[in-house]
């Protein structure tokens, strides 16, 4: 989500966005309230009537994804917004459709209560088509009404943003096979830069009497069904830049892009998404209340490490963090090396975590990965190290192959001088002292470190079962050492057999975490269709596996 310094040109009657957005005072903005914008052309559709009763039928909750222009608090926005309550009523008829506040932020600026569009569904039940021209809001001081439109938002030689109706009929919305409603034709891109981020083609608000725009302009509209959205970790934040003030009575400034989607490809509930800043060593960083509690309602209780999704207030944005610090010379640092997010994902009392991501860039720490027979050496299927509740990184694999070869693997990470047959990959093996072309990892040297090389022979398990690897760098100790992991580290792994206990024999109250790996040894906090591995990790470190099956 991002917000500009917008002023009225009152003679043109549209917005304008000041490039001065190099300070705090910069990223103030101008009420937005009923301002129309320039408009070429009007549309000639007749409205029909305001529906605000719920419509009667099947009624099915949708998660409602927004993305493009909208008024929040009276500003003028360009961005992501999420809605848990969305909604569909199914009409009896079998063909009628009822989208509730199908422009969500319409709704909620211009509304007291809830509107309702009436739509077709076809025959084969793959689209929903919604005529425009539906009255959505009536003003009564304006004497005005907004109306369901198809529309493009510009910018002109002069810099203002410029909104032009399109003359269409009826919009479409597509029903995938998994069960996702998404509005055909939209364009735009909410993440561009400067006005960028305002141009755009979509569904949208506008006023009946000269056609010009009512505040909303989406590209991209998404119904997710509710029952559908499962706990799962988040994908990886990113950092779209860092600006020092260079004294500690200015304001420095992280500014970010946090989707709201998870590594599964499905959406996240945004009151369930949160967020903390970390510096240098994976150091949480304290939003004191002596130092922002009289500015933002957040604090107004204690000092605060975790900052709900979206929340905006004087020195919070959905898209950056203001800091009273800096780096310069002569004052303490805010860091000496590196400052990052990290995203949460919590349903239900049990959370899930992306990596902390961190700028600079070549600050994060790289991706390791294990390779082997069981994902056919395959870096689509390769099973990730991830932190672990201490910190470690490990990784879960399954390994059912009776052929002793089938049972090798390797440790690996992205590699810019990797040759093409090293799939762009740095490989790490063990030391073939018995010139085996393989390095054994018996039973005696399970729970035990193991030294990595590379060039390194493949390790080869001496039974199959379930295993977790853990990867340590032994040469990262000191004061201030950084504890990141990189490849010219030196590198150990600890390779543990996993025991395969009967479900009767969990002791949930003893349980610190579970997981699901499947025969292609992918990890997940749910279990894969057909035959996975549940991994128990108990409170006291130790682990136990269990077949199941979805």
């Amino acid at each position: 989500m991002k917000k500009f310094l917008l002023f009225f040109a009152a003679a043109a009657m549209t917005l304008s966005a000041s490039a001065a957005l190099q300070n705090k005072a910069a990223n103030a903005m101008v009420k937005f309230n009923k301002v129309k914008m320039a408009a070429t052309q009007a549309t000639a559709q007749s409205p029909k009537r305001i529906i605000d009763i719920e419509p009667e039928g099947e009624a099915k909750a949708y998660l409602q994804n927004a993305e493009g222009i909208y008024v929040y608090s009276g500003y003028l926005y360009s961005g992501l917004n999420s809605f848990s309550d969305g909604a569909i009523v199914f009409d009896a008829d079998g063909a009628t459709v009822y989208i509730k506040n199908i422009l969500p932020n319409t709704a909620s600026y211009w509304n007291e209560g809830d509107y309702w569009v009436e739509g077709q569904l076809s025959a084969d039940g793959k689209k929903i088509t919604v005529p425009l021209g539906q009255e959505i809001y009536y003003d009564s001081y304006y004497d005005d009404t907004l109306i369901l439109s198809w529309g493009a938002t510009s910018v002109n030689d002069e810099g203002y943003i410029v909104y032009d109706p399109i003359e269409k009929e009826s919009v479409e919305f597509s029903i995938n096979e998994d069960g996702t409603i998404i509005l055909d034709g939209g364009k735009g891109d909410i993440y561009a830069e400067e006005l960028a981020a305002f141009v755009g083609e979509g569904l949208c608000c506008e006023w009946i009497g000269d056609g010009t725009f009512g505040g909303e302009n989406s590209w991209a509209i998404k119904f997710t069904d509710l029952s559908s959205i499962k706990l799962a970790k988040p994908v990886d934040p990113t950092i779209t830049s860092w600006y020092d003030s260079g004294s500690e009575t200015g304001f420095s400034r992280l500014s970010f892009n946090i989707p709201l989607q998870d590594v599964d490809g499905n959406v996240m509930i945004a009151e369930n998404v949160s967020y903390s800043i970390f510096t240098d060593n994976d150091q949480i960083f304290t939003f004191d209340q002596a130092s922002y509690g009289g500015y933002n309602e957040l604090m107004i209780d204690g000092d605060v490490t975790e900052i709900p999704y979206g929340y905006s207030d004087f020195d919070f944005s959905p898209t950056a963090v203001y800091f009273y610090r800096t780096n310069a010379e002569g004052y303490e640092p805010l860091f000496e090396r590196r400052i990052g997010i990290q995203v949460y994902n919590t349903m239900n009392g049990e959370r899930k975590a992306s990596k902390i991501v961190y700028w600079p860039e070549e600050e994060n720490d790289p991706d390791f990965f294990v390779l082997g027979n069981f994902n056919g050496w395959d870096i689509e299927q390769a099973v990730k190290f991830e932190a672990n509740d201490n910190g470690a990184l490990e990784a879960t694999i399954e390994v059912l192959a009776d052929n002793e070869e089938e049972r090798e693997f390797k440790i690996a990470t992205p590699d810019d001088q990797a040759e093409e047959a090293a799939q762009g990959l740095k490989w790490f093996g063990g030391v073939d002292e018995y010139e085996n072309n393989f390095f054994l990892v018996s039973e005696e040297l399970l729970s035990a470190p193991i030294d990595l090389v590379s060039p390194g022979a493949n390790f080869r398990l001496a039974e199959a079962g379930n295993y977790t690897i853990q990867l340590i760098a032994i040469n990262n100790e000191g004061s201030g050492a950084p504890k990141k992991i990189s490849a010219d580290d030196n590198l150990q792994i600890v390779v543990i057999k996993n025991d395969v206990t009967a479900v009767a024999d969990l002791n949930a109250d003893r349980a610190a975490s579970v997981h699901y790996v499947n025969l292609a040894g992918q990890v997940s906090a749910t279990p894969f269709n057909g035959v996975n591995i549940q991994v128990t990790t108990m409170n006291d470190g130790s682990m136990k596996a269990v077949k199941v099956v979805k």
